[in-house]
């Protein structure tokens, strides 16, 4: 017995590092690419790091010299205020003008129109209520989906669980 709860240990920390490993690939396929000054990343990186507190996590680190692709904490932080702006904008919180896009960062002057796009942010006060309250909708929607799930796909849920207690 305890041979099998090693082995299905192992199997386990293989799946939890298998997940970490697609989840990087993941933001560094998002991340954006293009020519970026030290000095234009710096200015973003201390504008998102005043972000930090509404999403939780810990800073980012700017990076030593010009970069030609973003690194992955800068680039989770980003699609996290992306996914926040998206919703925000559903929701008539905040002005579609403000949405964030990873799209449009492909130089130092990108890198200016979306730090000024998140200072605007981190002063509109509905925006940051709105990322203080709870979205109940996706709770339900992962309950009803785990009642749902077969046997076959609980071992996938247990991994994506446990990779968006990573996150």
């Amino acid at each position: 017995m305890p041979q099998q709860m090693k082995d299905e240990m192992e199997k386990f920390d293989q799946a939890v590092d298998q997940a970490g490993a697609e989840d990087t690939a993941m933001m560094m396929e998002l991340a954006p690419v293009g020519d970026f000054s030290k000095s234009s990343v710096d200015r973003l990186v201390k504008t998102v790091n005043k972000m930090v507190p509404l999403f939780g996590g810990d800073p980012v680190v700017a990076p030593d010299g010009d970069l030609q692709q973003f690194p992955e904490d800068l680039t989770r932080y980003l699609a996290m205020v992306l996914t926040a702006t998206e919703a925000a904008v559903q929701a008539d919180i905040i002005d579609p003008e403000l949405l964030v896009s990873l799209d449009d960062l492909q130089d130092d002057r990108g890198i200016t129109m979306l730090t000024a796009r998140l200072e605007m942010l981190l002063k509109d006060r509905e925006f940051k209520r709105f990322l203080q309250t709870p979205m109940e909708e996706e709770v339900v929607v992962e309950e009803v989906m785990e009642e749902e799930a077969s046997e076959e796909l609980a071992d996938d849920a247990m991994i994506d669980d446990l990779f968006e207690e990573r996150i």
